[in-house]
């Protein structure tokens, strides 16, 4: 059994709040983790994929078995790996967290303890449940609570363990320190850690792009850099997915004693100053300096950078424990651990620019299509009902075609798609033409909003949560009554129009 969030829910939901399915899913354990390349040759059999059964009562539902599916009550399996979890760092979402990562995980044990076998409970947690004990060992084994934790997710993860450890099934806790993408691909799908952080930078980048020309930023010196509050020297503990997911599964071949913890670190660690040196490397930024002081008073740039980190700050700013990984390597092996790559600067560069160019970023030649021919001028001459319009025959300014009967204009920031005013068409065009834009945008993986359009074309009877897609049971014909507006974030509106 694989506890994972569902595909278009919040982690925690499907262990908290439950789904429509009736059915468990059943497939071979190879199905769960081909990402991950091989999976263990003999330990594990079959695998099964929890859904609402999980929880639709608190501690493992009605034991009597009213609200758990028969068919998955009678399975017997070998292991549960409990992965799903809220990563969020935010004391906002305090309540949240604990939800997922401790009422969760209490209700997945309480639901395996009706099964007639529950196997092995490998639950998976952070070597961040330390809290903040700077310099200190942190040993393969359960912890007291920290004085202090950095935040919410390592708290809440400290308290799950100790629910496992009491739960009386077969438990081994896998404590994960971070993780980075793909060593070979730098593939990854998170934006937390060294990927928000990163963005920050990115951020940082497009205020600075505006305010200063390129000279005056390439002149400044030590004196009148933007200040990075932190320490350089601070270490910390990045591992690559692939070597991790590698350890996880040396660690299931070998059938480890219960009752034990196993450290998924990487035996050398980075440090935040070279995570700050690929951070500017890969964006081009020289005028920021890694201070341990803020200065007395924070200009704009400081500032954006300040908010950008502050649920980071305890990682910035303190030394973490030294991660001991002796019951690791008494159990897969030395050459095992030792074979992790350690995250140099290369390879830390390498996992940004990529999410740079897959993920922040996109170049034209992969965002748009070309449009030989596309008379402009004519069309704004038609259709061109303000300055705007005008303004869209601008060098720059993107155009996507609806056909003959117009265009769409846009452009790019990021990976952000933006429309720029109504498009130039005929209004009864105007719903084909958002559908198109919408169309382009889900292909290209890009994000749509719209600025300064009419309030015709915004109008809509309500909102909801922006998307990529149309949202079901809607045609582009009802784009105008009520779509727009629901699948585009509307920036800005402008009186007017038919």
């Amino acid at each position: 059994m694989v506890s994972l969030p569902f595909p278009g829910t919040s982690p925690y939901e499907g262990l908290t709040k439950g789904r429509s399915g009736r059915e468990a899913r059943v497939g071979s354990v190879r199905r769960c983790t081909n990402h991950a390349g091989q999976a263990p040759q003999g330990s594990l059999r079959r695998c099964i994929c929890g859904d609402d059964s999980v929880s639709r009562e608190p501690h493992g539902g009605n034991p009597s078995g009213a609200h758990a599916p028969p068919p998955l009550r009678k399975q017997v399996f070998d292991a549960c790996f409990h992965l799903a979890a809220a990563t969020s760092f935010q004391e906002s979402n305090r309540a949240q967290t604990f939800r997922a990562n401790v009422d969760g995980t209490r209700n997945l044990l309480g639901f395996l303890k009706t099964l007639p076998r529950p196997g092995r409970f490998y639950h998976f947690s952070t070597t961040y449940i330390c809290g903040i004990r700077p310099g200190e060992v942190l040993r393969e084994e359960l912890v007291d609570p920290a004085t202090k934790f950095s935040n919410p997710y390592g708290e809440s993860k400290h308290a799950s363990e100790w629910i496992v450890a009491r739960s009386g099934l077969q438990w081994n806790i896998l404590r994960l320190s971070i993780l980075m993408g793909d060593s070979r691909t730098g593939a990854a799908d998170s934006d937390k850690m060294f990927y928000r952080f990163f963005r920050v930078y990115w951020r940082l980048r497009g205020v600075l792009r505006n305010k200063y020309r390129p000279e005056e930023l390439g002149a400044m010196t030590d004196g009148n850099r933007f200040v990075f509050h932190g320490y350089r020297e601070i270490a910390k503990n990045v591992i690559c997915m692939d070597d991790a997911i590698r350890l996880l599964l040396a660690v299931v071949e070998h059938n480890p004693e219960p009752s034990t913890v196993f450290h998924v670190s990487n035996p050398r660690t980075t440090t935040m100053g070279m995570i700050h040196d690929a951070s500017s490397a890969a964006l081009g930024l020289k005028c920021l300096v890694f201070k341990p002081e803020l200065p007395a008073t924070l200009r704009i740039e400081e500032t954006i950078i300040e908010r950008g980190m502050d649920v980071y700050r305890p990682y910035m700013l303190n030394d973490e424990p030294v991660f001991d990984q002796t019951r690791l390597r008494d159990l897969v092996g030395d050459e095992t651990v030792d074979s992790v790559l350690p995250v140099t600067l290369p390879l830390m560069r390498f996992f940004l620019t990529q999410c740079l160019q897959h993920r922040l970023e996109c170049s034209l030649e992969e965002a748009s299509d070309a449009a030989p021919g596309l008379d402009r001028l004519a069309f704004v001459t038609r259709h061109g009902r303000s300055a705007l319009a005008y303004s869209s025959l601008r060098p720059g300014i993107l155009a996507l075609p609806v056909g003959n009967d117009g265009y769409v204009p846009w452009a790019l920031h990021g990976r952000t798609a933006i429309m720029l005013g109504d498009p130039i068409t005929a209004p009864g065009s105007w719903p084909a033409a958002v559908a198109a834009f919408l169309s382009h945008c889900t292909a290209r993986r890009l994000r749509p909003v719209a600025v300064q359009v009419t309030r015709p074309v915004a109008a809509h009877p309500g909102r909801s949560e922006p998307g990529l897609q149309l949202p079901r049971g809607i045609s582009p014909q009802d784009v105008l009554q009520s779509s727009l507006a629901a699948d585009i974030p509307i920036l800005a509106t402008i009186p007017g129009g038919r």
